[in-house]
């Protein structure tokens, strides 16, 4: 997982920690949040995630302002 500057990690509601990390998971489909407690209040980036067994899945969040 990987985030810009950073973010919590949560696999199916589960805090994982801190991206940008990796982490071993099931195989299947999961709900990866990534969220980012700004000065403005948090963000918050929800991904929808298959993972093929014996594979990997990569997921970016990117905060950064525009």
């Amino acid at each position: 997982v990987g985030a810009n500057p950073w973010g919590e990690v949560f696999l199916d509601g589960r805090r994982l920690g801190r991206a940008p990390n990796e982490w071993t998971v099931p195989a299947g489909a999961h709900a990866v949040d990534v969220v980012f407690p700004g000065d403005d209040g948090e963000s918050r980036r929800r991904f929808s995630v298959e993972v093929p067994a014996g594979d990997r899945a990569v997921v970016f969040a990117d905060f950064a302002a525009p």
